[in-house]
């Protein structure tokens, strides 16, 4: 795994990194706490998660994955993913509001229509995905990994990376892991493996 400045890199977001500590691992998250995708599809990225209807005329709220969800401002198609399936379709516009972002998607003009979408991935290929430095990776790339104690115990996998302020959390069946070096002893992304210190855990 490499190292950048002293840092062992996060998993990286749908867009891009954001600087830690210096204990922290790196992940460079194009995707905050990405929900692993229904159909796992390794050549997409999601950016965002369609969560609540907004206003009267089909707008949704969205929770960004990315770490430049100024960018999304630019796309014009995307994929729509959810329970139910999967649908290309047209951003008529994307804008801020606090933390989250307001999504207008073409046809969707109700309160009923957008209600529909809710829960939905907002996903882009990745090619289109911001490129990210040496030895970082998505969030796509972290979940899954089979996680392992040093002494070889299974903790099962990696499903989830929350953001807590100081240092991003690995939530794996088991257990949660604080994305640290000394938390984090092996991050072996090629190999879908991670080796933890059992000391430094919750379980």
């Amino acid at each position: 795994m490499g190292t950048g400045g002293g840092r062992r890199p996060r998993p990286a977001r749908q867009t891009g990194s954001r600087g830690l500590g210096s204990t922290a691992i790196p992940t460079n998250l194009v995707s905050d706490r990405a929900p692993v995708s229904p159909s796992e599809r390794q050549d997409e990225l999601a950016v965002a998660e369609l969560v609540a209807t907004h206003g009267l005329q089909g707008e949704l709220k969205a929770r960004p994955l990315t770490d430049f969800p100024e960018a999304l401002s630019r796309l014009d198609s995307v994929v729509l993913e959810g329970k139910t399936g999967r649908r290309a379709a047209r951003l008529l516009s994307v804008r801020g509001q606090g933390t989250t972002l307001i999504f207008r998607i073409e046809g969707i003009d109700s309160i009923d229509a957008a209600e529909m979408l809710r829960g939905f991935l907002v996903k882009i290929p990745l090619s289109e995905a911001h490129p990210l430095p040496e030895g970082h990776y998505y969030i796509a790339d972290i979940i899954g990994l089979d996680v392992f104690t040093e002494d070889g115990r299974s903790l099962g996998r990696i499903r989830d990376v929350f953001r807590t302020g100081s240092n991003d959390v690995y939530q794996a069946d088991v257990a949660l892991i604080p994305a640290t070096r000394e938390a984090v002893t092996v991050l072996d992304v090629p190999g879908r493996r991670m080796v933890v210190n059992s000391a430094l855990i919750v379980e």
